[in-house]
Order: structure tokens, then C-alpha cells, then sequence
């Protein structure tokens, strides 16, 4: 009885052991068919991390979709960029923040229409009160950001009566920026 069982398991083993060699031998891949196989993943990947609305948003935006209605502009840098103070819980502030509208693309300073996007941007913001949504942070280390800009007595998103404005949308409404 025993060397029934014995001889049973071996050949279960032998069994498997050959089921396994030829279900596997046809998936030896080369280099290339290997590198394929890896971009088709990536690209698929990247299908799901796209919304059906077409916007792309870093895997880390959920973690910092927050909104701010006590934002302090510091400077303009350039068409594009700014810095802020921004009042992330009362007391808290993140300071000299650099800051980047998500979607849109201006001219840099040494570019033609640079200067004139920055100086533009700068004078936009006079008089008007700012509300920030911080999406994610670039490999620059700048929080991505929609910038909405409103002259009435309440920061937009408050539920006030004040008419904001989508700085990003301006910038393109004006000529100073083209969409991403």
C-alpha cells in the first residue's frame, strides 16, 4: 500500500511538473516583446488614471484637493506663477508659497509676450480678493492650483454675492496664455 501511495505522488509530480514546463515555454519573451508588453501597461494605466472629462489629475490631487479663502498675494512671477500666503487652518499659514494655475501655459519672461502676461496678471489682481483650490504639487515643488479672483465683500466660494473669475480662464480669455 505504501509504495502504491509513493508511486502515486511521483507521478502527480512528474504530471505537474510537465503540465507546468508547457503551459509556461510559450510565454518566454524577449527583450523587446517584454518592453512592449511593459508600455501597453503603462498606457493603460495612464487610460485609467484619466477622468472621462479629459482632465488630467496626479495620482497625489485627491490628497491635497483643498480650498483656502484667506490668500494673500505675494508676487507675480510670471504669467503662470505666483507666490501666496496661504491660511491653511486659523493660525496656520503656508507661507511665500510657490503657486501654478493647472491648465494653463504663458509665456516665460524671456519669452515674446512674457513680460506683458506677468505685468497683465499683476494689475488683474488689484483690489480683488482671492480663493485658491491646491490640487497636487509638481516635481518643482509648486502646489497646482485654481486661482479665482472677486472683487465683492466676500471671498468667492463663501456663498457671497461677489462674481469670481477663474484667473487660468482670464489669462486665455486675454490673449496671455494658451490652454494645456
Amino acid at each position: 500500500m505504501k509504495l502504491k501511495s509513493r508511486f502515486l505522488r511521483q507521478a502527480q509530480d512528474k504530471l505537474f511538473a510537465e503540465f507546468t514546463l508547457s503551459t509556461f515555454e510559450g510565454l518566454r519573451m524577449t527583450a523587446e516583446e517584454i518592453a512592449a508588453a511593459l508600455a501597453l501597461v503603462a498606457l493603460w494605466a495612464l487610460w485609467l488614471a484619466v477622468p472621462a472629462d479629459g482632465q488630467y489629475r496626479p495620482s497625489n490631487a485627491s490628497a491635497l484637493q483643498y480650498r483656502y479663502s484667506r490668500v494673500t498675494l505675494l508676487r507675480v512671477v510670471d504669467g503662470d506663477t505666483v507666490r501666496l500666503d496661504i491660511e491653511t487652518e486659523p493660525g496656520r499659514m503656508a507661507r511665500n508659497r510657490p503657486c501654478r494655475f493647472l491648465r494653463i501655459n504663458a509665456p516665460e519672461l524671456n519669452q515674446p509676450g512674457g513680460p506683458e502676461a506677468r505685468e497683465a496678471l499683476a494689475s488683474f489682481f488689484k483690489g480683488k480678493r482671492l480663493m485658491v483650490e491646491v490640487r497636487a504639487v509638481d516635481g518643482f515643488g509648486r502646489w497646482l492650483i485654481e486661482l479665482w479672483a472677486a472683487t465683492g465683500p466676500r471671498p468667492p466660494g463663501s456663498g457671497g454675492d461677489s462674481e469670481a473669475v477663474n484667473v487660468a480662464d482670464w489669462m486665455v480669455e486675454h490673449g496671455h496664455a494658451e490652454k494645456l
